[in-house]
């Protein structure tokens, strides 16, 4: 389960880098989240128009907004018709939302840059890019990350560490382990335990 969901990460950090990944990195969330299809949509909030829209199948979303700037990024996750949602729709956005917002923005600022000529250097643009962290799981063991995250901010690499230590403390084996977050010069920025 863990290598699905470290796989499905890996795909929103590929639509992060290229707007041309949006369409696989959809059908992994619909494929992990045992759901019917997913969707993005940039909505301009100053015109009201959508300005672009990727859809993997639709049927009745349920929906999460990352607001950048004058748009707002809809990320939709559709149920079948006259169907539940899976039980692993929740658990799975919550553990891509963190890797879901950074490649959202990613993708707003390069779609603004590309249609206005504007390549924003700014702060906020430098910002966007984040650091790199590096989730490390210890139990007398350990289990490195050699590729990283790449987060806006370490609070942002901690709250991601507390989810996969969620995810890993659904299997017990895990329980009495930890995960540990170190910055790319390899000091640690957190140590969460897995388990109860």
């Amino acid at each position: 389960m863990r290598f699905a969901m470290s796989s499905l990460v890996s795909t929103f950090h590929d639509a992060a880098d290229s707007p041309e990944a949006w369409p696989q990195a959809l059908k992994a969330l619909t494929d992990a989240a045992e759901a019917a299809g997913a969707a993005l949509i940039i909505l301009n909030k100053s015109t009201g128009n959508v300005d672009e829209k990727t859809f993997r199948m639709s049927s009745g979303p349920a929906v999460t907004e990352e607001r950048v700037v004058h748009h707002c990024v809809i990320i939709g996750v559709h149920q079948q018709i006259g169907r539940s949602f899976s039980d692993k729709v929740d658990s799975t956005v919550g553990l891509v939302a963190i890797p879901l917002k950074q490649a959202a923005r990613r993708h707003i600022e390069r779609f603004y840059s590309l249609r206005t000529g504007i390549f924003d250097e700014s702060p906020a643009g430098v910002l966007a890019e984040g650091s790199r962290f590096y989730f490390h799981v210890d139990n007398s063991s350990r289990y490195p990350d050699e590729t990283g995250s790449v987060f806006s901010t370490p609070d942002d690499a901690r709250a991601h560490a507390f989810v996969i230590a969620q995810e890993l403390g659904h299997d017990e084996s895990w329980h009495g382990s930890s995960v540990l977050v170190t910055d790319h010069w390899g000091q640690e920025i957190t140590r969460v335990l897995v388990g109860r």
